[in-house]
């Protein structure tokens, strides 16, 4: 089967010219810096701040048990609360890992939807975060911010 060049080249410049009226169309890009969004967003300052406070509570709670096991009058004794502290620390472990976990895929789903609906209010078609953008696009870092302070959590 042979293709006649005309057809072939009419064929390449419509869908050139398609392709380039979809890009006409495109309402926006738009793009977050992420660490911006973080640093102002007030909830997961708030979290954050939690996370450390719990972190300073577990090393407190290890420090205070390594004090208790090395005051141990005898090695039964010593052997015990070792059992004992060992797995009272695993358990505020799994307890805070799981905690930072839950909070930390909040925070992210929050940004997430605060984006998607400044976007749908900028009529925007794509939102990347700045690492990721080369050149162009709109920044909607404060909107964001904005929009995430104003909803509860």
């Amino acid at each position: 089967m042979k293709i006649n060049k005309k057809v072939l080249c009419t064929m390449i410049m419509t869908g050139a010219v398609m392709m380039c009226t979809n890009i006409a169309n495109a309402a926006g890009i738009g793009y977050i810096e992420l660490s911006k969004v973080l640093k102002n967003y007030t909830y997961a300052q708030q979290i954050s701040t939690e996370v450390k406070n719990k972190d300073i509570e577990i090393q407190k709670f290890m420090t205070e048990a390594n004090q208790k096991i090395n005051n141990a009058k005898s090695p039964v004794e010593k052997k015990n609360l070792e059992q004992k502290y060992s797995a009272e620390f695993k358990a505020k472990l799994t307890a805070f890992q799981d905690y930072q976990v839950d909070k930390q895929k909040e925070v992210e789903n929050n940004i997430i939807n605060a984006v998607k609906l400044v976007a749908k209010e900028q009529k925007l078609d794509a939102v990347f975060t700045s690492g990721v953008l080369l050149y162009g696009g709109v920044d909607i870092s404060g909107n964001v911010v904005l929009k995430l302070n104003s909803l509860k959590k």
